[in-house]
Parts: structure tokens; sequence; C-alpha cells
């Protein structure tokens, strides 16, 4: 039984660390190809009309690229993190769920690290800090653990740290696990 659940475990990372290293050919196939043969169905005369479009088309097809890119050297990270086999041919395919999710990432991504959501994290930081401020005095801090579940991308757990905390993250999403621990070893930067 456990060896069945160690085979569960190992393929449902390979799913996703495959779901990360093939975003590419799945994000063309399902957002830019319809878009592209849509476009090259209509007429001269209706291309007029939506000029700035085949612009569109090629930015999106270059996004596509930065992400794919980006989506990548998080999957690499993860077979040399997790030990996983380095070659794409031999692990397990990904599902829909898998490659949706994947897609979902960047809107996490932007949720949680970027400036566009400040004030949503600074009403978080809002609400929690007068409770902490009051239950855990300055010198209290370093001693105190905080245990934050369903962790996401861990922007929760880098806040409180800031805040003298020692703190935990609980994830159970390896699409969250696998972005996470790329962020906070230093995978992204400004």
């Amino acid at each position: 039984m456990e060896n069945e659940r160690d085979g569960d475990e190992i393929r449902a990372l390979q799913q996703v660390v495959s779901a990360y290293y093939h975003y590419k050919e799945y994000a063309l196939a399902e957002y830019w190809k319809p878009r592209v043969v849509r476009w090259n169905s209509l007429t001269e005369a209706q291309k007029k009309m939506v000029p700035w479009y085949a612009g569109y088309l090629e930015e999106l097809n270059s996004c596509i690229e930065t992400n794919s890119q980006f989506f990548r050297s998080v999957a690499m990270q993860a077979v040399s993190d997790w030990g996983c086999d380095p070659n794409p041919d031999n692990w397990y395919k990904p599902s829909c769920m898998d490659m949706d999710k994947t897609i979902s990432m960047f809107t996490q991504l932007v949720r949680e690290w970027s400036g566009e959501c400040v004030e949503e994290r600074k009403l978080l930081m809002e609400r929690l800090l007068p409770f902490l401020n009051k239950s855990f005095s300055a010198d209290l801090r370093p001693q105190t653990k905080i245990l934050v579940p369903g962790a996401g991308l861990a922007r929760l757990v880098v806040d409180l740290v800031k805040e003298g905390f020692q703190v935990q993250g609980n994830e159970m999403s390896y699409h969250m696990l696998l972005l996470s621990r790329y962020i906070l070893n230093g995978g992204i930067s400004k």
C-alpha cells in the first residue's frame, strides 16, 4: 500500500513538472492557434475593422514564449530539487486539469507577488497585525511559531517572517509548492 502511495505521489509530482515544462505547446494550441485560425478566416474588410488584432496575436505569441521560459525554469529547478528524472520524455503526461492549473498560476503569482496587488495584501496585513501585535510582544516574536495552512505561493509566510515570527507554510498542491519554492529560493527577482 505504501509503495502504491509513493508511486501516486511521484506520478502527481511528475505531471505538474511536465505541465510546467510543456506550457508553451498547450498555450499555443489552446489560446493562440484558435485565435489565429479565426483571424485568418476573416475577409480583408473584416480585418480592417479590428486593425489592432494582428499585433495582439504577435504579442500573445511573444508572451507565451516568455512565460514558457519561466515555467521551464521552474520545471528544471523542481527536477533538481526533488530528484526527478531529468528526461521529460520519461515523465508522466499532465492532465488537462494540470495544464489549466498551470495557466492559472500566473494569476496567483500576480495576486501574491506583484505590485498590482499591494493594496489587497496590505488590507490583509491591516486586519492581521493588530491581533498579532496585541497577542505577541516584539520580544516574544522570535520564539513564536505560526503555521500557514494552504500557504499558496508563500507571500503571507514571507510577510509574517518580516514581522519577526517563525513561520512555516503548508501546501498540498504541487503547482503551488514547486512555484513557491522557486520564488523563495531566488528564482524571481525584481
